[in-house]
């Protein structure tokens, strides 16, 4: 069991609990009775595993491992008083017992015997091991159930050298000429006190095979000290060495209890470490001479790698492959940089179509521009940015197709009237239910709870300076109704909260963590968080008009992203698993990133296990698919993926897409809206009123919105026909929100689209 520092008490029905960290970060939980007694600690040593450990009162305890926010334990040991495990079970995913095992200790707490049955067939490995003077692992020797010995491994200086097999014990007469002895035993009136049953049995000798052992010289481990190797690369112990016929190879664990595979050369240079991330993710590095170095990942015990990344001595991604499932190959892309090691260049290839990027940078060696050329040397593409945020996108025309075969694109299957005259103006793309680029199109408040309550809620009139992110969605008649999200737990994953401004403080969760440093302050230091929390819970102030669209909703601060507003994926997995077991209903993820990343999306799994809805912020890239993680809503029905609108000066089409959002990107519906985005109000890390634009505010609003239809969800008669509560959350809004204008954008190309 582990020592930590506790920042956090809470009460329990039965006892309290204790929230805190070890020294290296990881999260520990300890639960007490009401008297003190300690009845269970559970450390998170990574984001998908949890051990938990039950002291009992004899001084033993079990320990359980849990894997991938699964609610069956994969293993199950107990534990002496002096910290030997006396026995362990391994279980499958559907909690099958497959292996046990059962160990004893000589008097200097050696391990001398492990009986171990595979439960499945029955089959039985006694093994014992044999020590030298200096209780050095010498040998160990295995014998069946029948007591004959199948194997004995020797061992010197705890490198594995010989391996010798014993012959199955043959009879003497061959097996066709035995016959069975017949026994017969007759069952007395009454039990007597010892029953003596003889069975006749044939004499049987063994051929006993002449063994001559194979000396083997283990190899001289000598690392060489002059190569340097990548930072990727992680320190852990050993515990294994094995000769392999072109080198060694060792295992060990790191920090963080990982297991680290390295394979080394004769000469004892580093040729390939796997680093088992989780259960289900494997990442190899390939190393060469001049310290450039491949990387490789493996999902789910697949043999075929999902990405090969190649690397520069100094660190620099220069290539990139995705793959499927299957080994074909998505998405290439190869990058160059310049002297300040920014990218210039990613030539990306799909499907034998090539968008060649270049990248620009101002005085300030910020991104300025992203230009975009097809095969042909066209510019289909030219992107602005301001502070790191793109503002626009312009396409050139391309070459115009005098072939009479090749119509114009059809823009909407209605047929326009000539009574509608429309005046000069971008062209308006108007989806019908479901649009490739704008998904289901625009959220309403009013619309999803009158869906939802089959009642019909009196629309209210907005107060004249509020701002239009709460009147276009009608979400102050919502309110006005009494649906506030009162009883829900939003938590935000971000960069904090303001503490100091009491419209964000009024209703905050207990379970506030900081993930950077583990400690319970998550004041924000970057704004973005206070933002966010600005949308969904902030008091109605009528000097400025800021209000939250989800006021009786408790805010659960994760705070995961620094003060630049950056973040690791080992902290969004390990906030959103604590999210879940800490009582969250709702997640926001304002959030995104062009890099896959299995083990958020194993975390997101976890947290449609437990019901927990997420929004996700399509991103702000003009990407014609929605970023990392909000990509897998189109794999996961939790996950509501979320676009940004603004409001234009327009009179016939005022509120439209916003062009920079990443676009739905499929033919096939999936849980992707649009919601407010453009030019919001709301509050920084210092109370300050600022206005800022992006799919973050409007992922922000969609949570607000599942956080009211739950609170809706609650409070109804439930039946036997009565859908879960994310099938009545997720339905609602996606069915109720409404076709939105998209001014002068393109139309995807069919190229682009997802499967």
């Amino acid at each position: 069991m582990f020592t930590a520092t506790f920042t956090q008490k809470v009460t329990t029905a039965t006892g309290y609990e204790m929230i805190g960290a070890t020294s290296t970060g990881m999260v520990v939980d300890n639960f007490y009775n009401s008297t003190g007694v300690l009845l269970e600690q559970d450390v998170y040593l990574s984001p998908t595993t949890l051990i938990k450990y039950f002291p009992n009162t004899n001084g033993t305890y079990n320990e359980q491992m849990f894997l991938n926010g699964s609610t069956i334990a994969f293993i199950n040991q107990l534990y002496n008083s002096a910290n030997l495990e006396l026995s362990q079970t391994t279980y499958s995913a559907s909690g099958t017992a497959l292996v046990s095992d059962v160990y004893s200790y000589n008097a200097k707490n050696l391990l001398i015997g492990d009986i171990k049955t595979t439960l499945v067939t029955g089959v039985v490995d006694n093994i014992v091991y044999g020590y030298n003077a200096t209780n050095q692992l010498a040998t160990m020797t295995h014998t069946n159930a029948s007591g004959f010995v199948t194997e004995i491994d020797t061992i010197s200086n705890g490198v594995t050298s010989i391996v010798t097999y014993k012959a199955p014990v043959t009879p003497a007469t061959s097996p066709s000429t035995v016959t069975a002895p017949t026994t017969t035993i007759t069952t007395p009136t009454a039990p007597p006190s010892t029953p003596t049953v003889t069975p006749s049995t044939p004499t049987v000798t063994p051929s006993t095979p002449t063994v001559t052992p194979v000396t083997v010289t283990p190899i001289a481990v000598t690392p060489v000290a002059t190569v340097k190797l990548p930072a990727v690369i992680l320190a852990s112990t050993v515990s294994q060495t094995i000769n392999l016929a072109t080198g060694y190879e060792t295992i060990g664990k790191n920090a963080l209890g990982s297991e680290i595979d390295n394979f080394f050369n004769s000469a004892g240079v580093l040729l390939e470490q796997d680093q088992h991330v989780t259960a289900s993710l494997l990442v190899k590095y390939f190393l060469n001479a001049d310290g450039s170095y491949s990387e490789q990942m493996f999902i789910n015990g697949s043999t075929i790698a999902q990405s090969n990344m190649v690397y520069s001595s100094t660190g620099l991604e220069q290539s990139q492959t995705l793959y499927s499932s299957t080994g074909a190959v998505i998405t290439t892309d190869t990058y160059t940089y310049n002297a300040n090691k920014q990218m210039l260049t990613d030539v990306k290839t799909t499907a034998g179509i090539v968008d060649n990027i270049v990248y620009a940078y101002n005085a300030s060696n910020q991104l300025a521009t992203m230009t975009h050329t097809n095969n042909s040397g066209f510019v289909t593409e030219i992107d602005t940015f301001t502070n790191g945020i793109a503002h626009a996108v312009y396409y050139t025309p391309t070459p115009v197709v005098t072939t009479p075969v090749v119509a114009a694109p059809v823009i909407t299957p209605t047929v326009v009237t000539p009574t509608v005259a429309l005046p000069p103006m971008p062209t308006v793309i108007t989806p019908t239910t479901w649009s490739n680029i704008a998904g289901y199109g625009e959220i309403n408040f009013l619309t999803a709870l009158d869906y939802a309550t089959k009642t019909t809620i009196p629309v209210v009139t907005s107060p004249i300076n509020i701002d239009w992110n709460i009147s276009s969605t009608q979400a102050n008649s919502v309110e006005a109704a009494g649906y506030t999200g009162k009883g829900v737990v939003i938590a935000d994953i971000d960069t904090g909260v303001d503490l100091n401004n009491k419209a964000l403080t009024s209703n905050l969760s207990q379970y506030d963590w900081n993930f950077l440093n583990n400690t319970a302050n998550v004041q924000d230091d970057n704004g973005h968080g206070s933002f966010t929390a600005s949308e969904m819970i902030a008091t109605n102030n009528d000097s400025n008009g800021i209000v939250g669209a989800s006021t009786g909703a408790q805010l659960m601060v994760l705070k995961a992203l620094d003060a630049k507003g950056n973040g690791s994926v080992a902290n969004i997995v390990t906030a959103i698993d604590y999210a879940v077991d800490h009582g969250a209903n709702i997640i926001n993820m304002s959030l995104g990133s062009v890099i896959p990343a299995p083990t958020i999306l194993a975390a997101l799994a976890y947290a449609n296990s437990h019901g927990v809805l997420v929004a996700v912020a399509s991103g702000n890239n003009l990407g014609h698919t929605p970023e990392y993680p909000a990509i897998y809503a189109t794999q996961l029905p939790n996950i509501m993926a979320v676009a940004a609108s603004q409001i234009l000066p327009i009179s016939t089409a005022p509120l439209t897409y916003a062009d920079y959002s990443n676009e739905a990107g499929s033919n096939s519906a999936y849980n992707y809206v649009v919601a407010p985005g453009g030019s919001l109000k709301g509050y920084n890390q210092s109370g300050q009123v600022i206005s800022d634009s992006g799919t973050s505010m409007a992922s922000a609003m969609v949570a607000s919105e599942m956080a009211d239809l739950i609170q809706a969800y609650n409070s109804i008669p439930h039946t036997a026909n009565t859908p879960s509560l994310d099938t009545f959350v997720m339905t609602a809004i996606t069915s109720t929100s409404h076709p939105i204008s998209i001014v002068g954008l393109q139309p995807i190309p069919t190229s682009a689209l997802m499967a």
